[in-house]
């Protein structure tokens, strides 16, 4: 049968999760690579954040173990403790930053901020984890609206960012503590969510597939046993779709890395609202995209397309036309792309572990950029050199996806005749 419209309660929970959680992460996250190479050295910034993305790797196989515990049945629960545990590491990794600025630390302080972007990268990629599959697993087409909501507390940040930051150590000294209160917030909105999704079960109309305290084990088999269902085709286009995503993370990381420092230097304080703005237009894209469900077979060229007009405008910023650096909008593509690419995976794989894998091959990505932005930064250069080796990438990326949406409409061409 097909589903209805999800509940109100569960749009709300969903949307609000997304909201607070991203609010917390565009304070924490946004000015961090700034203030690492602040508080390091470049060459040693760019080394040491490569163990963000080497975290989240691991959160594959803990989701792997959690499945197996059944922690997965209880999407709730589990965002409460990962929630709680963001919480913490991003004010102990303010606390840190603290004390290599005061000049006081245990041990190296690489060690100390490696050890501790550790344990935040693995509780960070998690929480996101989870709330991606909720929203692709229980909210059908409103994917992308309760996504909207994540991109709007990003952009809500970034603008109060760029309201307060008078300069830009003042953005640094308080970034990390502001986004740990903002989680608190966060796993206050997700405990008081239980009984406000219960209620909502007893006085919405009932879909559930949908309803957020129902487990999604139903489709979520073991994962060995619904790898074995995939025919070669089938397992084709799944690594292309791993693969895919890699390439395109690569190129995220590789912007993210240097994007505040872009920013604040081509722009001053209003390089803020030029980010902003590409997260509103972002959000206006999201929001529409229930309106055109046939659109969503087609959204995976828009991230390396997005991509590589945004990394090219850039690299023209650098080279003295800096109105150029507006290609920054093109930014906008990118969160279309991860929903599509996560619902893709969804659908081969319809357990949290497929998103799971989703957010490994994006994770592979993010270590690949930072590791090969250090090796550019100790050879003395800097992001208009590590954007130059993107820009192949991001083309190849874009051949890609081309080839992945051909072989969907030709499985799609071949399933309608054999119906016939």
């Amino acid at each position: 049968m097909k589903s209805s419209k999800p509940p109100r309660a569960s749009m709300f929970f969903s949307g609000g999760a997304y909201f607070i959680h991203f609010l917390s992460l565009g304070f924490a996250s946004f000015p961090l690579q700034t203030h690492l190479r602040n508080a390091l050295t470049p060459s040693t910034a760019s080394l040491i954040t490569s163990v963000i993305p080497l975290a989240a790797c691991l959160t594959y196989f803990f989701f792997r173990f959690a499945e197996s515990r059944g922690w997965t049945r209880s999407p709730q629960r589990l965002l409460v403790a990962l929630a709680s545990g963001v919480c913490l590491m991003q004010l102990g990794m303010g606390l840190k930053l603290e004390s290599i600025t005061a000049q006081s630390w245990w041990v190296s302080p690489g060690i100390d901020v490696a050890a501790c972007l550790l344990l935040l990268g693995c509780v960070q990629s998690s929480c996101m984890t989870v709330l991606n599959h909720i929203g692709v697993a229980t909210m059908g087409s409103h994917a992308y609206t309760v996504r909207a909501a994540g991109s709007a507390g990003y952009m809500l940040a970034v603008v109060v960012m760029g309201a307060i930051g008078a300069s830009e150590k003042a953005v640094s000294q308080t970034h990390l503590f502001i986004g740990a209160a903002f989680s608190l917030l966060h796993v206050a909105f997700v405990l008081l969510s239980f009984r406000f999704v219960h209620w909502s079960k007893e006085h919405e109309s009932s879909r559930s597939s949908s309803a957020i305290l129902t487990s999604t084990s139903a489709n979520s088999t073991n994962s060995h046993a619904g790898a074995s269902k995939l025919s070669s085709e089938e397992s084709l286009k799944w690594w292309g779709l791993l693969i895919l995503v890699w390439m395109v993370a690569m190129c995220e990381m590789s912007y993210g890395l240097y994007a505040h420092e872009f920013l604040t230097t081509t722009y001053g304080s209003i390089g803020y609202f030029v980010f902003a703005g590409s997260i509103a237009l972002e959000i206006a894209i999201l929001l529409a995209m229930p309106m055109f469900p046939a659109l969503k077979q087609r959204l995976l060229f828009v991230g390396p397309a997005g991509w590589l007009t945004l990394l090219s405008g850039c690299l023209m910023a650098l080279s003295g036309w800096p109105m150029m650096g507006f290609g920054a909008a093109a930014l906008a593509l990118n969160c279309p792309f991860q929903v599509s690419a996560n619902e893709h995976a969804h659908r081969m794989r319809p357990s949290m572990l497929g998103i799971a894998s989703m957010t490994l091959a994006q994770s592979i990505g993010y270590m690949s950029a930072t590791l090969l932005s250090a090796v550019v930064a100790a050879q003395g250069g800097g992001p208009a050199r590590l954007w130059s080796i993107m820009i192949p990438i991001a083309s190849t990326a874009l051949a890609l996806s081309v080839w992945q949406m051909s072989r969907d409409r030709a499985i799609a061409s071949r399933d309608a005749l054999a119906a016939q």
